[in-house]
């Protein structure tokens, strides 16, 4: 509601938003001399073509190894570890870059090289489904 100096109303202003991501699809403001009189207000908007599809956000998960045994412990030391991630709900034909970064599971920190930078991990790839497994 649009209100004058003295407070009272002016006009109204009608939105209509996606329930999801909370995007305006419409809005129009109305005059409150459109209400006066009994008459009825009736909203028409013009919301277009609007398809009845569902759309999934893209989901990683990764299981990392030691790449020396293929299990989940890392020995002392240097290790070599091997990143599988599984994505989905990705555009098929699509190219994406998929960055790993190495983290202490302790408490998620991250692990650093011997310069002092943190351990990081990419790889592009082209999806060729809306699920599939890279390995970075």
């Amino acid at each position: 509601m649009n209100v004058n100096k003295d407070g009272a109303p002016e006009s109204y202003t009608y939105k209509i938003y996606w329930s999801d991501t909370k995007q305006s699809i419409y809005e129009e403001t109305y005059s409150t001399a459109a209400l006066k009189d009994d008459k009825v207000l009736t909203i028409h908007p013009d919301l277009g073509l609007i398809a009845d599809e569902f759309i999934t956000k893209p989901a990683i998960t990764t299981t990392a190894v030691d790449a020396s045994d293929n299990d989940e412990t890392l020995g002392v030391g240097m290790a070599k570890v091997k990143d599988n991630a599984k994505v989905v709900n990705v555009d098929p034909s699509t190219e994406y870059t998929l960055t790993g970064k190495a983290v202490n599971q302790s408490d998620g920190s991250p692990v650093l090289d011997k310069s002092g930078k943190q351990v990081t991990s990419s790889v592009k790839f082209t999806s060729d489904q809306e699920e599939m497994r890279v390995l970075i």
